[in-house]
């Protein structure tokens, strides 16, 4: 039987978020939708993709259980205000890093996961003998986008579709 993974109920939600716009507050929707002021500094610029995803998750989960491990062998005092924070935050590193790693074993040994990957493949080919011609690796270690004027071609494609690019090219 698959797992279902329940949301609160609307109701509750339109509710909560009467109150909190009463309370001078962003609604819950807004912020579990990630409709906040601060919302596109929160998220790490070198998350690009699933992988990248992963590494900083990993690095994460990895400092903050080092933190805690600190606290748990006593080389810091658990009454410092910080150790109930550094805890909170290396169980949920722990719990996102725990159902990633499940997903990915799950997907895995789906089946038609092989076919789909190579659909996909097929599908990227294009891009990806685009991305062959289309990056110009510079002396300094650095790359762009390559054109006959040897202009940036930043205004055609922006930054995601160039570290798309450079992935395909040197992955």
């Amino acid at each position: 039987m698959e797992a279902v993974l329940a949301l609160p109920a609307a109701d509750s939600v339109a509710s909560l978020d009467e109150r909190m716009k009463a309370a001078g507050m962003i609604p819950l929707s807004d912020l579990l939708a990630g409709n906040t002021p601060l919302e596109k500094w929160m998220a790490h610029t070198g998350v690009r993709d699933l992988a990248s995803f992963e590494e900083w998750l990993t690095m994460k989960h990895r400092e903050f259980m080092t933190m805690r491990m600190s606290y748990e062998l006593g080389d810091k005092d658990q009454s410092d205000e910080l150790y109930e924070w550094v805890f909170a935050h290396a169980a949920a590193f722990g719990e996102v890093a725990a159902n990633f790693r499940a997903m990915k074993e799950r997907a895995s040994r789906a089946p038609g996961a092989e076919a789909q990957v190579e659909a996909l493949r097929k599908a990227l080919q294009p891009f990806s003998s685009f991305a062959e011609h289309a990056i110009e690796h510079l002396p300094d270690g650095s790359a762009i986008w390559a054109n006959s004027s040897r202009e940036r071609i930043c205004d055609w494609f922006g930054p995601s579709d160039f570290a798309a690019a450079l992935s395909l090219k040197e992955g």
